[in-house]
Formats: C-alpha cells, sequence, structure tokens
C-alpha cells in the first residue's frame, strides 16, 4: 500500500486521492452550515479564498519554470562535470540545507518577501 503513494507516481496519487477527499468534506461542511442555518460560509469569503488559492498556485508554477529554465541553461552551458560520488552528494546536501536556511532567515527577517 505504502508503494502506492511512495512510488514513482506517488505525488500524484497522494493529490487524485486526497483533492476529491478534501473538495467533499468541504462541500458537506458548506452544505451542513445552509441547512442548519449556522453560516460559517460566505459566498464572497469562498470566492475570495479560491481567488487567492488560484493565484498562489500560478505564481508556484511560473517560480517553478523560471526556475527549471534557469537550471537547464546552466546545465547546457556548464563548464565541467561531476561524478557521482559520496562527496559529490555531500556537498549537495549541505547547500541545500544551507539554502534553506538562508531563506529561512530572511523570512524572519525582510519584510519584503
Amino acid at each position: 500500500m505504502m508503494d502506492f503513494f511512495m512510488g514513482e507516481d506517488g505525488l500524484e496519487n497522494v493529490y487524485a486521492w486526497s483533492i476529491p477527499i478534501l473538495v467533499t468534506v468541504i462541500l458537506a461542511e458548506m452544505i451542513y452550515s445552509h441547512f442548519s442555518e449556522a453560516k460559517l460560509y460566505n459566498g464572497r469569503d469562498v470566492a475570495t479564498s479560491v481567488c487567492l488559492a488560484l493565484m498562489n498556485f500560478g505564481l508556484d508554477l511560473v517560480m517553478k519554470v523560471f526556475a527549471m529554465a534557469v537550471m537547464f541553461f546552466f546545465y547546457n552551458h556548464s563548464f565541467f562535470t561531476w561524478e557521482f560520488t559520496i562527496w559529490y552528494w555531500l556537498i549537495c546536501f549541505i547547500l541545500t540545507d544551507f539554502a534553506y536556511y538562508v531563506l529561512h532567515y530572511v523570512d524572519h527577517h525582510s519584510r519584503a518577501f
């Protein structure tokens, strides 16, 4: 069972199962709210939330496409190649961890991002 979610198509399988379940639960809550007159949802708030979520998805997609384009550019114009040794993976791990640290630091200390 875990191979279904952790395998080659794992992320797609997670989305294929979780999105319909999440939408069903939210719609059930909205229907319950309407019929019980609890007024938990406002149409304008829902529309705003959906719009912001779609804008966030679009921005993430644009940034990922841009990042991939930059990586492919530098890959195609590289001066040398690396052998995949333990030192290569260790340096990649340390640099990735450092990049996350810098991102986290900037998130806490900069109002621009």
